[in-house]
């Protein structure tokens, strides 16, 4: 009956000590990850590195902000707009589209001459 107590006491207790854990909010983190050492240099680039990010995402705001105040729309024409795109493919980093491109028109502009 005592050893029945005994585990039934022992059994309370490990329960409050991990009430008392868990109110104090402390991570549980693997042991890998406590014996990563990280000096302040570390910390510091992390730092510059979320500042950085916040600052383009608030510059981008700010930009996409100015944007939705333009409401100047120029009317272009159908060969304006294709002489556009035929710009945004060369400008781009897909050179394979531009070549591909670049040889269908070559290839029309044969056949329409012969």
């Amino acid at each position: 009956r005592r050893r029945a107590a005994a585990a039934a006491e022992a059994e309370r207790r490990r329960v409050e000590t991990e009430e008392e854990e868990s109110k104090l909010h402390k991570p549980r983190i693997s042991n890998m990850a406590r014996s990563i050492d990280r000096t302040v240099f570390d910390l510091q680039a992390w730092q510059e590195k979320k500042r950085a990010k916040v600052e383009a995402l608030h510059r981008r705001k700010i930009a996409e902000e100015e944007l939705r105040e333009c409401t100047f729309a120029p009317r272009i024409s159908n060969a304006s707009r294709r002489m556009t795109e035929g710009r945004k493919v060369r400008a781009g980093a897909d050179a394979a589209a531009f070549i591909q491109k670049t040889r269908a028109s070559a290839k029309a502009a044969a056949q329409r001459a012969a």
